[in-house]
């Protein structure tokens, strides 16, 4: 199933189970996937905050252009991360203590 809206100056695709098949999804700024078939939370359907499988952002543009839409505090809190000196650390195999401490994390 797969439900296109706007928010701001983004569109946004919501597909949810397995999409359209083999069928090609609509151009949009923001395609977000969805393990379960149909919307979980209707009251949710036209909102960002919806339990979000996987984003994807479309890395064709250039980092200026995506600056450029992205909110002025989503900015701000980019920048300052590479003020903070945030690293991401990728984890190919990862160990029960790095899961527990994944958990702990998100508060999971």
């Amino acid at each position: 199933m797969l439900s296109q809206w706007k928010k701001y100056f983004f569109t946004i695709n919501d597909i949810y189970g397995c999409g359209q098949g083999n069928q090609p999804n609509p151009k949009a700024d923001i395609t977000c996937y969805f393990q379960q078939p149909y919307y979980m939370e209707p009251h949710r359907k036209m909102k960002l905050y919806k339990k979000v499988k996987t984003l994807c952002i479309d890395l064709d543009m250039e980092e200026e252009q995506l600056r450029k839409e992205m909110h002025r505090t989503t900015r701000y809190e980019i920048n300052k991360a590479g003020r903070d000196n945030l690293s991401v650390l990728h984890i190919e195999t990862p160990t029960r203590e790095d899961v527990k401490e994944f958990m702990h994390f998100f508060k999971l």
